[in-house]
């Protein structure tokens, strides 16, 4: 990430002026905080990888009988560094007139960054240099029991468990996460806290991660 200033006039009449930066709402980055992270400082990253284990555990019903094989199938992998940066111009007259400047727009090029991160990392449709992302390495699950959204969150992490996967992260458009939050009872009560006091963040013991990056796919039948 980088700034460049450029030297523009200064005005003999100087206005006054107002110190921070106005109007930057910027959205957590959640996927990114739930995510591990591993220093690297190289090109590439190699790691071992399971890549089957078949658990044929049982009995050893004398001493010294042959016990049961097990299979473990591990394979090596390499992980390319990708680059994502960016940078802008600043004139050297806004860079005198708000000292702290330089680092805000450090600040703001960096989240900027880390903003397309996790958009790669979630929509990124691979290729030479490119992040391959979740979204296009999964395969859309189909209920066949849940008729409700909560429900089918549900279900699709039950059939991770019985297909022997592990769940913790719910990916989820914000709009569907306000949805489920907003189902009702025949009595009107909300199912999940309230407006006043919402819900945690959670379904089915899965942490849910809203982020703009997903869109909706969610409905209310």
């Amino acid at each position: 990430l980088s700034i460049h200033s450029f030297p523009t006039r200064r005005s003999s009449d100087l206005a006054d002026r107002g110190t921070g930066i106005a109007d930057d709402p910027r959205l957590a980055l959640q996927l990114l905080e739930v995510l591990t992270t591993i220093p690297v400082g190289s090109g590439s990253y190699e790691f071992t990888q399971l890549e089957s284990f078949e658990n044929n555990a049982d009995y050893q019903l004398k001493e010294g009988a042959l016990k049961a094989e097990s299979s473990v199938n591990l394979v090596e992998a390499v992980a390319n560094i990708q680059t994502i940066a960016h940078w802008t111009r600043a004139s050297v007259q806004v860079l005198d007139d708000e000292p702290s400047l330089q680092s805000y727009l450090g600040n703001l090029l960096g989240y900027g960054a880390l903003a397309k991160l996790e958009a790669e990392i979630i929509n990124g449709v691979g290729g030479a240099g490119k992040i391959l992302g979740l979204l296009a390495q999964a395969v859309d699950f189909a209920p066949t029991v849940a008729t409700t959204p909560t429900d089918r969150v549900g279900e699709a992490a039950a059939a991770m468990k019985a297909a022997g996967w592990r769940p913790s992260v719910v990916l989820m458009n914000p709009l569907d996460w306000f949805a489920i939050q907003t189902q009702k009872s025949t009595d009107g009560l909300y199912l999940l806290g309230g407006p006043q006091d919402p819900a945690n963040a959670t379904l089915w013991k899965n942490v849910v991660v809203e982020t703009d990056r997903k869109s909706t796919r969610l409905n209310s039948s």
